[in-house]
């Protein structure tokens, strides 16, 4: 971080919205007029996904050819995962949700993975084990029952395929959520309700919380695994 260059992907200048890698030579981004660009290792370059009437609110790129996307409709009622297995050329509908949205799918490896939503006054946790072809619900209700306050997810990490950490927040309130699993995400705990927290990241061996009103926090793994 110490030096950065600047780099135009967008002749519009619309706002870019979200960045997906995959490794250093490939990745893609999306703008706020859900128009997608690739990168190659050296420029970005405009692509068309052929997404009509849905926007594009998460893309995890599984390997090169494999994509996945979740995406929503205007009224926000249903809410979809596509798969691609030839690098966005042809979308098939694998999973759709009522009354729902999905902020982020995960792959701990090529077959497994996970994606969470709410929606509802509830949230969502779904996991696959066959690369996204097929989604199986194992959270589906509302976690902030104690808290007197409707709680959302916002991120998840996996530690391993065995232990995961998924964090959320308060729904316009400073509550705050950490969920956590040790069997692969079949069955989850809930613990330490902090401040509320919108995002985690996995560096070597420590979780980076942050929240809100620059709230960061780092735990060590054996912490939490």
């Amino acid at each position: 971080g110490e030096n950065w260059t600047a780099e135009l992907v967008d002749e519009k200048q619309n706002s870019i919205n979200g960045l997906y890698f995959l490794d250093e030579n490939f990745g893609l981004c999306k703008t706020n007029q859900n128009d997608f660009f690739s990168y190659d290792g050296t420029a970005w370059n405009a692509i068309d996904l052929n997404i009509k009437n849905q926007e594009v609110s998460y893309i995890k790129i599984v390997n090169k050819l494999t994509w996945l996307l979740a995406t929503k409709t205007d009224s926000l009622e249903i809410s979809y995962i596509l798969k691609s297995t030839n690098s966005g050329e042809i979308w098939d509908t694998v999973f759709y949700l009522f009354q729902g949205e999905f902020n982020k799918i995960i792959m701990v490896n090529e077959n497994l993975g996970f994606a969470i939503g709410n929606g509802d006054e509830k949230v969502f946790l779904y996991k696959t084990t066959d690369s996204g072809q097929t989604w199986h619900s194992k959270i589906t209700q509302d976690l902030g029952t104690q808290y007197n306050s409707t709680l959302v997810l916002t991120d998840i990490v996996a530690i391993s395929e065995n232990n995961l950490i998924a964090i959320g927040r308060g729904n316009n309130s400073k509550e705050g959520l950490i969920i956590s699993s040790d069997n692969g995400g079949e069955t989850w705990t809930q613990s330490l309700p902090l401040q509320a927290l919108n995002n985690c990241t996995l560096l070597e061996n420590h979780i980076f919380f942050v929240g809100d009103e620059l709230f960061v926090s780092k735990w060590q793994i054996n912490t939490l695994a």
